[in-house]
């Protein structure tokens, strides 16, 4: 008698890749920052990081990859010492902020792989870089750095 075969309960279809709208959007949308990014605020009881602002619309980072928007006068800047787990944000939303469109850059792929680029587009929260290969890939502010600059 021959084993039975065992079907697959669902099957995965991949998903299209973003188009560029969708991944500008994703990023927040295309915008550069004001001098404010990465200061280290306060927002009542919790202290963040600035990632983006302009006029009256800033963008704080709280921790763990989460973003809330904050009126600008909801927020004091924090005087005591930065956070440990902050440091490193304040850091690279520095890098990002010192980027440029048409700049060379350097950015880690999903594998962990450190690819290089030109930065297309600058969004709130990352960019869409031009490939070598004539592609556009969208990359969070953490991931992307000046060529010849790589995170730790």
């Amino acid at each position: 008698m021959k084993k039975p075969l065992s079907l697959p309960l669902a099957v995965r279809v991949p998903s299209p890749a973003p188009t560029v709208d969708e991944a500008r959007a994703k990023l927040g949308g295309r915008a550069e920052s004001d001098a404010r990014a990465g200061s280290v605020v306060r927002a009542s009881e919790t202290i963040g990081v600035v990632v983006f602002a302009r006029d009256d619309e800033t963008w704080v980072w709280i921790g763990e990859g989460r973003l809330q928007k904050c009126a600008p006068s909801a927020l004091a800047t924090h005087d005591g010492e930065t956070p440990r787990e902050l440091e490193r944000v304040v850091a690279d939303v520095r890098v990002f902020a010192s980027l440029r469109e048409g700049a060379r850059v350097r950015y880690m792929a999903d594998a962990a792989e450190l690819r290089d680029g030109v930065l297309a587009e600058k969004c709130r929260f990352g960019a869409l870089v031009a490939t070598p290969m004539g592609g556009i890939v969208a990359v969070a502010f953490r991931r992307l750095w000046p060529v010849g600059v790589t995170s730790d």
